[in-house]
């Protein structure tokens, strides 16, 4: 690959993981990080080098597999600021549509816009409570507008639909009366409860596939292994050490089981997991 695109890569890469880290409130560049990384995760590819060359005998192997281990391991370290970011956003998006009903319900009986973002803020909306009273606090401490300190959720979020639910806002608070505002975030507080319902039956269709894939996983695929080592060990040219077996019952099948919950985890919608 040419070094000009990996160069402009890496400077797209920099930009962003520096974006992220400011958001996150970590005051670091992004070179120091990824460096950090590096460092903290390095003794992994010794560990592992050493358990399977006392185990297995084998040193370039065991070179080898610690290598894959320690840049899986590293790569997930600087992808840790985007999974937050990204959680994040998730979990804020989670109860947001309740927020907005009960933002219209206040707006519609005459009570101020600031007035509902600080109620909102007060409730028990997890994670969409504690950024709007992140939206509140700039409004009656710093002196913010409104729409400014809506536009700052926007940014710091990064979501297409949180976008879209802040204009919504922005404009039912600057163009409309109190009541037509509530009817506006009423109105796309149903289009996301709508989203939530569909996002939801399509995720019932496919939980019954996921389902036989873990029982598949996690009982017959260790009961056919087991069978095989038997029949392998008397009639066919086979020979597995005690433990090879040992390993692949104790660590192998049960890091395939956490993997397909793992799958079956991030194919949830977040409405629909248990953040706490």
């Amino acid at each position: 690959m040419d070094s000009g695109i990996l160069s402009q890569q890496w400077a797209e890469f920099e930009k962003s993981l520096s974006k992220r880290l400011e958001l996150s409130g970590k005051k670091e560049t992004a070179i120091f990080f990824v460096k950090k990384k590096f460092v903290e995760r390095l003794w992994v590819l010794g560990a592992v080098w050493i358990l399977y060359a006392v185990f297995f005998l084998d040193l370039v192997a065991g070179f080898g597999v610690g290598a894959i281990v320690f840049l899986g391991w590293f790569f997930a370290g600087i992808n840790a600021p985007f999974s937050d970011l990204t959680r994040k956003t998730e979990q804020f998006e989670k109860e947001l549509p309740l927020a907005l009903m009960a933002l219209s319900v206040e707006l519609n009986i005459g009570i101020p816009f600031e007035r509902g973002l600080a109620d909102i803020a007060r409730s028990g909306y997890g994670r969409t409570s504690a950024e709007f009273k992140t939206v509140f606090d700039e409004v009656a401490k710093k002196g913010s507008s409104v729409s400014e300190s809506l536009q700052h959720l926007s940014d710091r979020l990064e979501s297409r639909q949180v976008r879209r639910v802040v204009l919504a806002l922005i404009n039912a608070y600057e163009q409309g009366s109190r009541k037509e505002a509530g009817l506006a975030v009423r109105r796309i507080g149903l289009e996301l409860l709508s989203e939530q319902r569909i996002k939801a039956r399509e995720f019932g269709s496919k939980l019954a596939v996921f389902s036989l894939v873990f029982i598949t996983v996690s009982a017959i695929a260790p009961a056919l292994f087991q069978s095989f080592v038997i029949v392998g060990g008397l009639f066919l040219d086979f020979d597995f050490s005690p433990l090879q077996v040992l390993l692949a019952i104790t660590v192998g099948f049960p890091a395939l089981d956490l993997g397909v919950l793992g799958l079956i985890r991030n194919q949830t919608p977040v409405f629909l997991r248990d953040w706490k």
